[in-house]
């Protein structure tokens, strides 16, 4: 078989195999001796199977980074909840966090240390205010 025509057979041998129709593929294709189909099963479940390592190597990244914006835009609504929508250093922090894990490429080490930068400076703010507060409340400091 030349070159040319392989991706397009593995294709379909992909879809046979899907189907489970190995043997009437190969049968059609004159392919039909017992070992020839077991060769041609184990390349397939070979391929299938760096095919599959290949969608999780690309995946498992974008499944940090959706983790990594969720914590970041939690603690923005609990420094919210407690009235520190405004605090100067939270937006810095959330404003440089954010921009990270929305651009491409994303370095998510950076982007990482730039969620925990937000979250020890919502921590440390969360500290200092006044027990109780709320900021949906009736006093001062409300949203």
């Amino acid at each position: 078989m030349t070159g040319e025509g392989r991706p397009v057979v593995w294709w379909l041998l992909g879809l046979a195999v899907f189907n489970g129709g190995l043997g009437a593929w190969c049968w059609v294709r004159g392919l039909g001796d017992r070992a020839t189909i077991r060769r041609i099963k184990r390349e397939a479940e070979d391929e299938l199977m760096r095919a599959r390592e290949s969608l999780t190597a690309v995946t498992a990244p974008l499944a940090v980074r959706a983790e990594l914006r969720g914590r970041l835009d939690a603690y923005k609504a609990k420094t919210s909840r407690h009235g520190l929508a405004e605090d100067p250093v939270l937006i810095e922090r959330y404003d440089a966090a954010r921009r990270m894990l929305w651009s491409a490429p994303c370095d998510l080490r950076v982007a990482e240390q730039a969620v925990l930068r937000y979250q020890r400076a919502a921590a440390e703010a969360l500290a200092h205010t006044e027990p109780g507060r709320t900021g949906s409340g009736g006093g001062e400091g409300g949203v």
